[in-house]
């Protein structure tokens, strides 16, 4: 499995210290090139020439990213939203580097709003802090969807362009960038602001995040 490959011992001065990265543009990404790249990798960057970090990416579905990070198998994770439910798992920083929410997108003449919804197939990535909390929205609102799990932003706007899904809920930003390349539109139906922070395994990270 993933934790095999990622097996490492506790982390010593000399060790790279890994990051977790996902595709999350323009947050957090891979380019085409290869490249780690997004505001949280050059936010990272200029922190680790001042601190004089060697820092090693690691990419990874993010739902993997959060299993390798609980296994120890990585030492820092970038763009992940705070919860009192994560806290519980990891360990965050104390400063928010942004605040991002989530989209609902469906295709053309679809859902205008959460009571629209009902009966409806939604995609979502599975772990992400939005499924969570538009889980919990629906039930206030006595809303019955089904929803269909995936592990990627992207997959989620393929599942509402093919058809498959009625709707699909991603981040915002990722939305901004990447609407314009799907036959997808934005709804009107917007949810769950969240705090995007740093994170690392529980009880091991501190020196890091400070």
């Amino acid at each position: 499995g993933l934790g095999d490959v990622y097996k490492r011992q506790t982390l010593s001065a000399d060790d790279p210290i890994r990051v977790g990265i996902y595709q999350n543009e323009p947050l957090v990404f891979v380019d085409e090139d290869g490249h780690p790249s997004g505001f949280y990798v050059d936010l990272l960057d200029a922190i680790a020439a001042e601190e004089g970090w060697d820092l090693e990416y690691v990419e990874c579905l993010f739902p993997d990213c959060l299993a390798l990070m609980e296994q120890g198998d990585l030492d820092l994770m970038t763009a992940i939203a705070y919860s009192a439910e994560r806290e519980q798992r990891f360990d965050f920083n104390r400063e928010t580097v942004l605040v991002n929410w989530a989209q609902v997108y469906t295709r053309k003449g679809g859902p205008q709003s959460i009571i629209d919804l009902d009966g409806r197939t939604i995609a979502v990535v599975w772990e992400d802090i939005y499924y969570a909390q538009f889980q919990t929205l629906i039930e206030d609102f006595d809303v019955s969807c089904q929803f269909i799990e995936v592990d990627d932003y992207g997959s989620v706007l393929e599942r509402v362009e093919a058809g498959e899904a009625d709707a699909g809920l991603v981040a915002r930003l990722y939305g901004l960038r990447h609407e314009g390349e799907y036959a997808v539109v934005r709804s009107p139906i917007l949810c769950c602001p969240s705090e995007l922070r740093f994170a690392a395994p529980e009880g091991e990270g501190q020196a890091l995040l400070e």
